[in-house]
């Protein structure tokens, strides 16, 4: 194996969770090496096109800006959304900056379930499963995509076996699944399943069943970050499904709109639930902070004002087709209500292409003033480098301090001697008389 470069062996490691996740109250403190950015908030649950809409932004991220997420956060929220970074380097809110909060792994991507029918488990294979190195997942991975697979296990007596009955062949199926792992990896799953099985024939659901309850793929956020540092992207659940209230999801709704300026949040009743503590409404003000920071800053109107051009330019052409439209009406009869639900529609859409319009000019012309003021800035720039050009000139070429002080020591030693040759001339007549 070549040896690693200086730049690789530095660079930090990003890694995604690649299967289920809950949390618990409390934190631990985090070290300067880990920072882990949450994408959902406290006990939402995040399906399969969640997942996959949140990979495909966090695989067009700059590998600079996925490495620092404190650093590039306006760039990770404009292609994650709203975002929580845990981080050593977290500004001080409350005094909990630098802590994490309890996150346990299941570190399996898969799903089981039981009916009439037998025993049931999905398994995805587009990522995997464990904690995935986001590195070197890009750069063997060909797709994207829910590719999955459905097993059955029939339960009825006398029945044959599945497809999935091969104990070779389902250890290396599964091996398989942690590809891009760091823990466990694929050899350390492996070896442990041909130790766990003498049997030749064993099914792949039982196999699945025994694996997903040993501890090495149950582990926390504090294992991880103390064992394999570097940035994690937990965008799975954060279900506490043991220990909150079914009441659940109106806090969680309130506290989206309350990210978002749109209501307020009612605290009152938060002593009701532990889970509901100072910790979780510390989340929600940063995650505000974040979007409010964001919503403000250059990028999000530059993106804002893209957008809204190309609205400008699709309203357009729907309005012109809806007059099209119109007019074949008009030549109809008996289509009053038809004509009515069109006319309606044009005056919706010209309505909405005015405000598009007018946030485009009021853009064009922040824009403008910007350009006013950055070149007058570099104009202020440049005559302050030339006016301390010029006084370094200037103090070059006259004498330096150096040289004034020595010759007011020269004058100072020829009065001095002319006093003395005068003195010895008055003593001298003095002694003649």
């Amino acid at each position: 194996m070549a040896a690693m470069s200086v730049a690789e062996a530095y660079r930090r490691r990003v890694f995604v969770i690649a299967g289920h996740g809950t949390e618990t109250p409390g934190s631990f403190p985090l070290s300067g090496e880990c920072d882990v950015v949450v994408k959902k908030n406290t006990c939402e649950v995040a399906f399969e096109s969640d997942f996959h809409d949140a990979m495909e932004g966090l695989l067009s991220l700059p590998e600079e800006v996925a490495q620092h997420p404190t650093r590039y956060r306006k760039e990770i929220i404009q292609r994650l959304g709203s975002v929580m970074v845990y981080s050593r380097h977290q500004p001080r809110i409350n005094g909990t900056e630098g802590s994490c909060i309890n996150l346990i792994y299941h570190l399996m991507m898969m799903h089981f379930r039981e009916d009439d029918r037998g025993k049931h488990v999905k398994i995805h294979f587009d990522m995997g499963s464990g904690i995935i190195d986001l590195a070197r997942w890009k750069a063997a991975r060909t797709h994207v995509g829910p590719s999955r697979v459905v097993i059955v296990r029939q339960r009825l007596p006398g029945m044959p076996p599945t497809a999935f009955h091969d104990k070779a062949d389902n250890i290396q199926r599964i091996g398989g699944l942690y590809e891009h792992s760091v823990f466990p990896t694929m050899e350390f799953v492996e070896t442990y399943l041909r130790i766990r099985w003498k049997e030749k024939e064993v099914e792949l659901y039982d196999m699945l069943v025994d694996l997903r309850e040993q501890p090495f793929v149950n582990v926390t956020q504090q294992f991880l970050c103390t064992h394999f540092p570097g940035v994690y992207y937990h965008m799975i659940c954060r279900s506490m499904a043991h220990q909150v209230d079914d009441n659940i999801k109106e806090y969680v709704a309130q506290w989206q709109k309350w990210r978002k300026g749109n209501a307020p949040v009612n605290v009152k009743k938060m002593a009701a639930n532990p889970l509901f503590d100072r910790r979780f409404f510390i989340e929600s003000v940063r995650r505000r902070h974040a979007l409010h920071n964001y919503y403000h800053s250059h990028l999000f109107q530059e993106k804002q004002h893209t957008t809204n051009k190309a609205n400008c330019r699709n309203l357009e052409a729907r309005i012109t087709s809806m007059e099209g439209l119109l007019d074949a009406v008009d030549q109809q009869e008996g289509a009053n209500i038809q004509r009515k639900i069109l006319q309606r529609k044009i005056r919706l859409f010209r309505t909405i292409r005015n405000e598009k319009h007018a946030e485009c000019v009021r853009r064009e012309a922040q824009r403008a003033a910007e350009r006013v003021e950055a070149a007058a800035a570099a104009t202020q720039r440049s005559r302050s480098r030339n006016h301390s050009k010029s006084r370094s000139r200037s103090r070059s070429q006259s004498p330096t301090r150096n040289n004034g002080s020595q010759t007011r020591r020269q004058s100072h030693q020829n009065r001095n001697q002319t006093r003395r040759h005068a003195n010895q001339q008055n003593k001298n007549k003095s002694n003649k008389k």
